[in-house]
């Protein structure tokens, strides 16, 4: 066969491997429903460590704490600060 007619059959069986791939099985955990409601109305941005942590990651001081106004930078700070994928990474983290 020429290269041009082997592109088809190569590139149909490829999809076919793909198709193939492991899927992560689902595992089941248990929710808590008054931590789960409770959690995003404790937070606040007035946090003093959400300070301590905005400032590590900028590397400078922030006075006055809360800030006056909030640029993009602080605003992301904040929002990895209060991130539920990364609060479960750093408990990760933390059992490793």
């Amino acid at each position: 066969m020429s290269d041009s007619k082997m592109i088809l059959p190569v590139g149909l069986g490829l999809l076919l491997l793909a198709g193939c791939a492991p899927v992560q099985k689902y595992r089941p955990a248990p929710i808590s429903p008054v931590s789960t409601s409770s959690s995003p109305q404790t937070r606040s941005l007035n946090d003093p460590a959400l300070k301590q942590f905005a400032e590590g990651n900028l590397g400078r001081e922030i006075d006055p704490w809360p800030p006056k106004t909030w640029d993009l930078r602080l605003l992301t700070e904040a929002a990895f600060y209060f991130s539920p994928t990364l609060d479960a990474a750093r408990a990760r983290a933390a059992a490793a």
